[in-house]
């Protein structure tokens, strides 16, 4: 489904925890005056296993111009049975936002190897990294029609049908009528040290 673009931003930030490891905020807020939208969690910045899937990219700076060199973090492979349960959906009416927080902690993101090449990189300089959310696109081999979150226009998520809701778990190019979103989100700085 095409149409003018989505009003959504993405956004990172560092909420107040009490958590010892570093926990990154992923907040998705939908900026239109007028329209609601539905997102489907599953492969979307608001994923429980967006770090784990890959959606979540973690940069040493480089000393040059330029994004540096990434960081790998281990990925996973699932499949997910459909359909999906009801907190797969969040509807966000005009203004209105939701979040997801992301602990960066061992086994998913080895802490002593990033703290470890981080330094490396900096030479004398703060051991920092650069964290950012986007849409993954690892696979070249994934069509550009399948990439990206899936979001409904105008749609509350109890008034989804079972049908647009199960063509999603079909492939190809059917959606259910959604829109897909592309995002990217800001790069949020952080200093690591162990």
């Amino acid at each position: 489904m095409s149409g003018p673009p989505l009003s959504l931003s993405l956004n990172l930030d560092w909420p107040s925890t009490s958590e010892p490891d570093p926990v990154v905020r992923v907040t998705v807020k939908n900026t239109s005056k007028d329209e609601t939208y539905t997102i489907f969690k599953w492969a979307s910045p608001l994923d429980p296993l967006a770090l784990a899937l890959g959606l979540v990219s973690v940069f040493i700076p480089s000393r040059e111009d330029g994004p540096g060199t990434r960081f790998d973090i281990p990925q996973i492979m699932l499949k997910r049975a459909m359909p999906p349960p009801e907190d797969a959906f969040v509807t966000l009416a005009p203004g209105e936002g939701a979040f997801h927080d992301i602990v960066l902690r061992d086994p998913a993101v080895d802490m002593n190897r990033l703290v470890s090449a981080a330094k490396e990189a900096s030479r004398n300089g703060p051991a920092a990294v650069n964290i950012q959310v986007l849409c993954s696109a690892d696979n070249e081999d994934e069509d550009e029609a399948q990439r990206g979150a899936v979001i409904w226009r105008g749609k509350r998520k109890e008034d989804l049908s079972d049908g647009e809701i199960l063509s999603l778990g079909r492939g190809g190019r059917e959606n259910g009528g959604a829109a897909r979103w592309n995002f990217e989100s800001n790069v949020l700085g952080l200093v690591v040290a162990l």
